[in-house]
Formats: C-alpha cells, sequence, structure tokens
C-alpha cells in the first residue's frame, strides 16, 4: 500500500495514539550473532534530520491523545544521546503546546546505559527499556560486544545500577535458544 493510502487508512480510523519512529541510529556497540541489521554502516542520525518531520507528523495528525515517538532503530540508540535530547526537549514543549503526553522512547542493549545516563534519561523524560535476552550462558553465546565478548554480567550489573526502575521496560529476542523469560525478570529485583 503507498504511503499516501496509509495515511489515509490513520486518519479514517482515528486512532487515540500515534507512534512515530526514528531510526536515529545504524551504529551499534555490540556484535550479536542474530543481529537484523548485519549491513550496519555506523551512520548516526543528526538533529535536523530528527526533528524536521516530527512536526510534519503532529501537524499531519493533531487529533491523538497520546504521542509516542520510538528512537530504537535498528542501531543503538544510546550512541546518540545528542539526538536523544533533542528529541526529548521537543517532546516537552510539545507536551506543553497540546497538553498532551508526547513520550520518547528506546530500548538499548544496555552496555551505555550505567547509573548516570539512566537518571539523565528519567529526568528528560524518555521511557527507556534494555534488550534481555536469555540467561547468562544463552546472552553470552550470542549477544557479544565488539572486543567478541560476552555481555550479561555488565548489562544486568547496568540494570541493577538504576535507582529507579519502576517505568524501565524490558524487550527481548527470541531465537534458536529457548529461555525461562521469567526467571531472568526476577533476578533483576
Amino acid at each position: 500500500m503507498p504511503p499516501e493510502q496509509l495515511i489515509l487508512a490513520a486518519t479514517a480510523i482515528r486512532p487515540r495514539a500515534y507512534n512515530f519512529s526514528l531510526s536515529i541510529s545504524d551504529a551499534c556497540n555490540m556484535r550479536c550473532d542474530y543481529c537484523f541489521n548485519q549491513g550496519k554502516t555506523g551512520r548516526l542520525m543528526d538533529v535536523d534530520t530528527a526533528l524536521s518531520p516530527l512536526e510534519r507528523l503532529f501537524g499531519r495528525f493533531p487529533d491523538g491523545e497520546k504521542y509516542f515517538i520510538d528512537l530504537s532503530g535498528k542501531g543503538e540508540p544510546l550512541l546518540n544521546q545528542k539526538v536523544i535530547d533533542a528529541v526529548a526537549s521537543f517532546a516537552k514543549k510539545k507536551s506543553d503546546e497540546l497538553r498532551l503526553e508526547v513520550l520518547p522512547t528506546l530500548v538499548s542493549n544496555g552496555l551505555l546505559l550505567n547509573k548516570e545516563r539512566a537518571l539523565h534519561l528519567q529526568e528528560e523524560g524518555v521511557l527507556f527499556g534494555v534488550s534481555l535476552d536469555g540467561t547468562k550462558e544463552i546472552r553470552d553465546a550470542h549477544r557479544r560486544n565488539v572486543s567478541n565478548i560476552g555481555t550479561y554480567e555488565r548489562i544486568i550489573a547496568n540494570v541493577r545500577s538504576i535507582p529507579t526502575r519502576d517505568y524501565v521496560g524490558c524487550a527481548l529476542t527470541f531465537g534458536v535458544d529457548p529461555y525461562p523469560l521469567l526467571d531472568i525478570l526476577l533476578e533483576l529485583r
């Protein structure tokens, strides 16, 4: 279906919430063997490129009750903190202007999500989640950093260092190795 028809269909449905997605990073600090973006270019979106379509999208879909701006993309979004901060600022201004929630969101692999960065995201109103794809054995076998070292311990330590985890989400990828999701989530308490 051409984009124009999708826009017409969306306006006919009149959704209550809109989710605008920006792929702000095509770079990653991990080398997962099941990555869907094997052709990473290392490019990062600049602030102007990120913000310019947002104003048009809000103009095109002014009737929402809530808006989400997903910054997850196809790389590690925390490699582009400048754009995250700019979108968070835009979202605050747009929230005030519309008197509605405009929430920037992202899912991180967790390597850069230390206590300070998590607090900064929370202060800026960015909802975030961490990709937790299996037990230590499964994760370390598949989700390795650029030095080919498993990442489980570091990411679990980063998540545990976040003082307030009330609004921290979790994303997962199911691969060929099954894992006990509930046990993994309980381990983070």
